[in-house]
């Protein structure tokens, strides 16, 4: 089993945080072209109205893959096999579930906010 270190748990974000611009750069990119090629004049469509389109499209493909593939809770996976996840894996998932569920919250009425 894998020990959560600095190093592991910094690549989360990092990954995150990268993938994000990423996008950011092939968003302006897309943007660009369809500002250049799909022009009123030879579609009748403005070409914000077809980045709209292209990108909802995008986005909706994206979100349809999402919901097929991504996994259930580890509790409604117990004593299934998983394309994903070894049984190992899926029984830690279960216990970091309990410990968490297991700590005690303090109510929203206890919690101060301040605004600068």
């Amino acid at each position: 089993m894998e020990t959560l270190t600095f190093s592991v748990i910094s690549n989360q974000p990092a990954i995150y945080y990268g993938a994000a611009t990423i996008s950011g750069a092939f968003s302006g990119l897309i943007a660009y072209a369809i500002q250049e090629t799909l022009t009123l004049e030879r579609t009748g469509r403005e070409p914000w109205r077809w980045f709209f389109i292209i990108e909802g499209s995008m986005a909706l493909f994206v979100g349809a893959l999402v919901v097929i593939f991504l996994p259930r809770f580890p509790d409604q996976l117990r004593g299934r096999k998983h394309w994903l996840f070894r049984p190992e894996e899926i029984e830690l998932a279960i216990q970091r579930m309990r410990c968490k569920s297991s700590q005690v919250l303090l109510p929203i009425s206890h919690l101060q906010v301040q605004c600068y």
